[in-house]
C-alpha cells in the first residue's frame, strides 16, 4: 500500500534505504515563539493571544499599552483562501489577505534581546508559516533482510526523525545529503563492527 505522507524513497543494494515524508505536525501544539495581536477574524483560521479591535488591528500607535511588554513588533498578514499563512509582508492577493494585526516578541525573564529582535521575530513567523502551510518533513532509515531459513523478507525502521520545519522538495536533496545518508553509513558501520565481532569469535572458539 502506498504511504500518502511519502515524498522520496530509495532502497540500496545492501538492504539499508530511507523514506522521506510529510511529518504530521500539529500547528495547535507548536510553540512558535511570538505572541500574536490579532482582530477577532482572524481567530478563526489562526489562535490569537490578545484581541484588538479591527481599526487597531493597521495602527500600532493605538496599542501603546498592550505593546508596553514588546521587545520587538512587526505587522502580521493572513491570507486565507484554500490554506492558511502568515506574513510580516504583504500578500499580492487583495480578496482574500489583508493585515490582521501584530507578531509580537515579548520580554521573558532571563532573556536578553539585541538589535536582531526584529529579524528573529521575522524568522519566527517565517517557520510558523511554514508549520501552517504544512511545510514539514521528517525521515526514516530501514533495512531489509532477509531470514536464511524460510527466505522471508523483512523491512525494519532502525531510525527516524521528524520536525524539519520550512524544508521545500528543492531542500529534500540536502536533507538527504546532509542528515539522512549520514546516519545510514553509521548504521552500516555498525553492523560491520558487529560482523567482525561475531567472525572474531567465532574464530576464536575454533
Amino acid at each position: 500500500m502506498t504511504d500518502w505522507r511519502e515524498i522520496t524513497s530509495k532502497e540500496f543494494d545492501d538492504g539499508f534505504g530511507y523514506k522521506i515524508i510529510h511529518d504530521e505536525f500539529e500547528p495547535e501544539y507548536y510553540d512558535r515563539g511570538f505572541k500574536i495581536y490579532a482582530t477577532q477574524g482572524a481567530a478563526k483560521y489562526i489562535p490569537v493571544d490578545v484581541f484588538i479591535n479591527a481599526e487597531d488591528a493597521e495602527e500600532e500607535n493605538h496599542l501603546n499599552e498592550k505593546l508596553k511588554n514588546a521587545v520587538a513588533y512587526a505587522p502580521l498578514y493572513l491570507f486565507a483562501h484554500s490554506n492558511v499563512s502568515v506574513s510580516t509582508e504583504p500578500y499580492s492577493d487583495p480578496w482574500d489577505s489583508g493585515q490582521c494585526g501584530f507578531a509580537v516578541l515579548e520580554q521573558e525573564e532571563g532573556t536578553s534581546w539585541g538589535p536582531e529582535a526584529v529579524e528573529t521575530l521575522k524568522l519566527m513567523v517565517k517557520q510558523y508559516d511554514a508549520v501552517l502551510r504544512g511545510h514539514v518533513v521528517g525521515w526514516t532509515v530501514s533495512k531489509r533482510s532477509t531470514c536464511d531459513k524460510c527466505n522471508h523478507t523483512n523491512v525494519d525502521v532502525i531510525d527516524s526523525c521528524g520536525g524539519y520545519i520550512g524544508y521545500d522538495y528543492k531542500e529534500i536533496d540536502s536533507l538527504i545529503e546532509q542528515e539522512v545518508m549520514p546516519i545510514i553509513d553509521h548504521h552500516r558501520n555498525k553492523m560491520k563492527e558487529a560482523e567482525h565481532a561475531s567472525t572474531a569469535t567465532a574464530i576464536g572458539n575454533d
